[in-house]
């Protein structure tokens, strides 16, 4: 008798060690997936600094600055830079080929009822040009490196011990996660423009690869599909008009209507992408095709560029061929973002012209 309550308390323990381990995995992928979310509302694709073949990055800071503030932009930019497998390199405040321009100053309190640093990006190409990093002098000890993580390409504000988050540890130093990110974010894992849901499963892959025992990678690796697919799951929910974002959002404080709609046509773009190409997920163009459609309804000229593009190369499966063809006819031409010979040229392909809307 004894030596089975033994047994039993022993198959109790082992699986709950086990629990707690896939637990653990899966906030790190929480982690990883919400990093992409910025608080507005947008699932972003990956943007982050070109890679120069001497690996810097050009940064300034404002002589108004305080020495002690002023010192520690200057710290924090060399170890986020080193992880990410940058060189940060200063030079003269106002120089033209300046990357990075840190403005450091007193804020007003009407400036500090509603933030105590921002960042100020400007990229072109999913390839960051220049960022101003504005930090108040009462606060730039605190959220330094939070803002230099968004300076690097890393926009969310995930739950979990990273100093992206608004709600766990502190913001003092780089936390384990945080230099992962950076390292495989500036790594040939992840790509510019790299959709958010695949540099998040590289994100994850290559985590599994680097700090799972070998012995437990195939099991992390089949919890991180079983994640996977409930993410894919909610955000399909969330495209069809069934859910909503991830929770992270909704205790930011920042989230609004305007965020929200860009994030919902960039989520069906996604996708819809996803599924016509066979990308991460099984094939699927009627479902596709609809998401696609809705994205493209939705605002997001991409997605309609992608329709025109697609019909006019002959390429898009017959059967989902009419309704795309019966929006661009009826759409004004604003709202289907094409130009008029763009527009012109889809109506008279093939697909268009074998299609009931114009029989």
């Amino acid at each position: 008798m004894i030596s089975r309550v033994l047994a039993a308390a022993f198959l109790s323990l082992v699986t709950l060690c086990a629990q707690a381990q896939e637990s653990s995995w899966i906030r790190v992928f929480d982690v990883m997936w919400e990093a992409h979310w910025r608080q507005n509302g947008i699932m972003q694709s990956v943007v982050r600094w070109p890679i120069k073949e001497d690996r810097s990055l050009l940064f300034s800071v404002n002589s108004k600055a305080s020495s002690s503030n002023a010192e520690r932009a200057r710290e924090a930019m060399g170890v986020v830079s080193s992880a990410a497998g940058l060189v940060s390199r200063e030079v003269p405040e106002g120089s033209a080929n300046v990357q990075v321009e840190f403005e450091i100053r007193e804020f007003t309190q009407d400036e500090l009822r509603q933030y105590s640093c921002f960042t100020q990006p400007s990229w072109k190409n999913s390839l960051f040009e220049k960022t101003r990093v504005v930090l108040s002098e009462r606060y730039t000890y605190l959220c330094v490196y939070h803002e230099l993580m968004h300076t690097f390409g890393l926009p969310g504000h995930p739950q979990g011990e990273t100093v992206l988050s608004y709600f766990e540890g502190n913001g003092l130093t780089l936390k384990p996660i945080d230099l992962f990110m950076l390292a495989a974010w500036y790594s040939n894992d992840v790509g510019p423009g790299m959709y958010a849901l695949a540099s998040t499963r590289a994100l994850n892959r290559r985590w599994i690869n680097q700090y799972v025992a070998d012995a437990d990678k195939d099991q992390a690796r089949a919890v991180e599909q079983s994640w996977f697919d409930k993410v894919i799951a909610s955000l399909e929910a969330y495209a069809f008009g069934k859910g909503e974002p991830p929770t992270i959002l909704y205790r930011s404080g920042r989230l609004n209507s305007e965020g929200m709609k860009r994030g919902l046509m960039y989520v069906q773009g996604t996708l819809g992408d996803a599924y016509l190409n066979g990308f991460l997920l099984a094939r699927n163009t009627a479902k596709g095709s609809e998401l696609m459609l809705m994205s493209a309804k939705n605002g997001n000229v991409a997605a309609s560029s992608y329709i025109a593009r697609t019909l006019t190369s002959g390429k898009w499966p017959a059967p989902q061929t009419e309704p795309l063809c019966k929006w661009l006819k009826e759409a004004p031409l604003a709202e289907s973002g094409l130009t008029e010979a763009e527009l012109a040229n889809t109506m008279a392909s093939q697909a268009c012209a074998d299609s009931a809307v114009n029989r």
